[in-house]
């Protein structure tokens, strides 16, 4: 019995071992399991944090390497367009044109870019004509000493206030500021108008230097081919040395001729050069041989297309639009303005409270409002008076500009149609006069006075193109002058 109760224990304590022993197998293999799970998580997230850092790096790279190349292509694109725009401005064409003229005029006029920045400036002024006030905050602070009362209540009250309007002031006011930016804007309309009147003369003169220049050069050629024929017939005994001499003669003026128009078109040159602020050894062009000339259409239909076009007759019209706007603020100033507040204060005894407080001004003082109304009319009246001293002025300046045009017209066709080839037939007579064997010096007189004649006509050309273009300056018009299909 003893021996089986000990076989028992020593079962029970064997058992008892085991599963001690293999528990703590058990629990160090479950440790390390665990431990083993802990450094695979640790790796997997050290893994996954590199692999964004290093997908975050290339995204970052990339995105600063586009945003380089857009950059460098923005650049670029922006330099050629510079560069290209500044080619095609500072380059004339050929032949020199009235409309590339004009528009680099626009472009270079210093007077244009101030009037423009005013323009941009009188706009801004738009949005800052009537602001809403801003709001003051106050912070007001009592401590009474305590000899005064019993107990000194302190208070602290910090309050906000604001104004608002109850009428249209600020609207008004805005309308102010805008009628301001028109008349801004019409002063650099009626600016590039005269700018271009500049532009359109310069060019006019240019092409008459031009134009002498070439029959001047032409008349040279023609008194030395005349030249070596008298020459020859010196030669042959035909002529004497007199005949020969008066040639020679006749060349050296007319190569004198022919160098002083050409030094005077260079001066041309340069003045257009320096009006359209080119560099002085730009080399410009010649404008076309022949410019379109038209014949002037009726006065009044001139004068009416100038009280529709010309920039001065907006400007009464803003200048009405901004008499209006005071009117409008006048009116607006007489009704009152609201003023609320709102607070918080605190009192040492009583504690937090709160505070609402409301005010009206009283429009009583009428003077500066009466001021404001007599202001306006009196604007209102100049403005009324100028529009009708611009009308008066401008159908006085479209009626002298198209009575020049006229007469320059009429002068050009009289000599074109009857004076000109008046001159071509006597040159044909003594032409065929000398080769009967006649005398040389009829021929060369008829060719000195056709020659006056032709550069009667150059003049009177001029004057007409003159003529059209100050008609067209008076009229408002923005026409260009253009290459004669035939002549």
């Amino acid at each position: 019995m003893r021996r089986a109760v000990s076989g028992a224990r020593a079962t029970h304590v064997d058992t008892a071992h085991r599963g001690r022993r293999d528990g703590t197998r058990g629990g160090r293999a479950t440790r390390s399991r665990g431990v083993e799970d802990v450094l695979e998580r640790r790796t997997i997230r050290a893994n996954a944090r590199t692999t964004r850092r290093v997908v975050f790096t290339s995204a970052a790279a990339c995105g600063l390497a586009l945003a380089a190349m857009g950059f460098c292509t923005r650049v670029h694109a922006e330099d050629t367009a510079e560069r290209a725009g500044e080619a095609t401005s500072d380059t004339p064409p050929t032949p020199l044109t009235h409309a590339w003229v004009r528009a680099r005029a626009y472009a270079v006029s210093p007077r244009l870019r101030a009037l423009a920045a005013g323009i941009d400036a009188a706009r801004a002024r738009v949005g800052a004509a009537a602001p809403l006030e801003d709001p003051v905050v106050m912070l007001r602070v009592w401590e009474l000493p305590a000899g005064i009362v019993t107990r000194a209540p302190g208070q602290t009250m910090l309050m906000a206030q604001q104004t608002l309007p109850l009428s249209s002031i600020r609207e008004r006011r805005e309308d102010v500021a805008r009628a301001e930016a028109r008349e801004t804007e019409v002063a650099r309309d009626a600016e590039a108008h005269g700018a271009s009147l500049e532009a359109d003369l310069a060019y006019v003169v240019l092409w008459e230097a031009a134009a002498r220049a070439r029959l001047l050069r032409t008349d040279a050629e023609s008194v030395t081919q005349r030249a070596a024929l008298a020459r020859a017939r010196v030669a042959s005994g035909a002529v004497g040395a007199m005949e020969l001499a008066e040639h020679e003669a006749l060349v050296a003026r007319a190569e004198l001729a022919a160098r002083t128009a050409e030094t005077n078109l260079e001066a041309r040159r340069r003045a257009l050069a320096a009006l359209l602020d080119l560099p002085p050894d730009t080399a410009l062009p010649d404008p076309p041989d022949a410019l379109q000339h038209a014949a002037p259409p009726l006065l009044a239909a001139l004068t009416r297309d100038a009280l529709t076009n010309r920039a001065e007759t907006r400007y009464a019209e803003a200048a009405r639009a901004r008499a209006e706007a005071l009117e409008g603020v006048a009116r607006a100033s007489e009704v009152p303005v609201l003023t609320v507040g709102a607070g918080a204060m605190w009192m040492a005894h009583e504690g937090l409270g709160w505070m609402v407080e409301t005010g009206l001004t009283l429009p009583v003082w009428r003077d500066a409002r009466r001021a404001r109304h007599a202001e306006a009319a009196a604007l209102a009246r100049e403005a009324e008076a100028s529009d009708d001293a611009w009308r008066v002025a401008i159908a006085r300046e479209v009626g002298r500009a198209w009575s020049d045009w006229h007469a320059a017209t009429e002068r050009l066709a009289g000599l074109e149609a009857r004076v000109l080839p008046a001159y071509e037939a006597r040159c044909t007579v003594a032409r065929a006069a000398l080769a009967a064997g006649g005398d040389a010096r009829a021929l060369i007189d008829a060719e000195r006075e056709r020659l006056g004649v032709h550069m009667e006509i150059l003049a009177a050309r001029a004057e007409a193109l003159r003529a059209h273009r100050m008609a067209m300056h008076a009229a408002g018009s923005d026409d260009v002058l253009g290459e004669e299909a035939s002549r």
